[in-house]
């Protein structure tokens, strides 16, 4: 057989081997790193997009909850459309009747020539947004698909709850939308009667 010192000797050969691997990279095993904290940059929260008028174009949110459908012919001229992600805390007037769920968002047209973007934009033809419905959503709604609204907020004419198509099968809320600025996924409070 093999003496004991050697079988000795090997086992402390590799019991430091392992302890130095675990040394060299313990830290990124363990979390905790020697360096000073570094912070992940957040993905970038403005998505752009190139819209002609003979070209369909779809734009997706970075985190895949917004989705803007552009059909032929909804914009008389090449342009870029941008999608902002908003805070909650950020938007300046609430519409009233409702709570805002965190999906709201700002979509607005600019020319390609650098041409300044923001303000209401008219659009040639409507644009489809569409809005991904998570647990928390539903939850404020009650489970009443009839109480989740996008909401349109015009710039100096206050909120607008569009009419909204809400699926809960494909987790979706669907609006038609004829104008551009602020918009949310809002949740009418239980008392509020539905107008029609």
């Amino acid at each position: 057989g093999v003496p004991g010192w050697v079988m000795a000797l090997g086992a402390a050969v590799v019991l430091a081997v392992v302890v130095g691997v675990a040394v060299l990279i313990g830290p990124s095993i363990t979390g905790r790193s020697t360096e000073p904290n570094t912070s992940i940059p957040p993905p970038a929260s403005v998505v752009t997009a190139a819209v002609s008028p003979d070209v369909p174009t779809a734009l997706s949110s970075p985190s895949g909850n917004v989705m803007v459908d552009v059909p032929v012919g909804s914009v008389a001229a090449a342009m870029e459309i941008s999608y902002s992600a908003i805070e909650v805390d950020e938007v300046p007037e609430r519409p009233r009747g409702y709570t805002l769920t965190d999906k709201v968002f700002d979509l607005s047209l600019s020319g390609v020539d650098g041409q300044p973007p923001g303000g209401a934009t008219d659009l040639e033809a409507p644009l489809t947004v569409t809005v991904t419905i998570d647990t928390r959503d539903v939850a404020l709604a009650g489970g009443d698909p009839s109480r989740l609204v996008i909401q349109h907020r015009h710039y100096g004419e206050g909120w607008e709850p569009l009419e909204t198509s809400v699926d809960f099968a494909s987790s979706r809320a669907t609006a038609q939308v004829h104008r551009l600025s602020l918009f949310a996924l809002a949740v009418r409070d239980a008392e509020q009667q539905v107008t029609t």
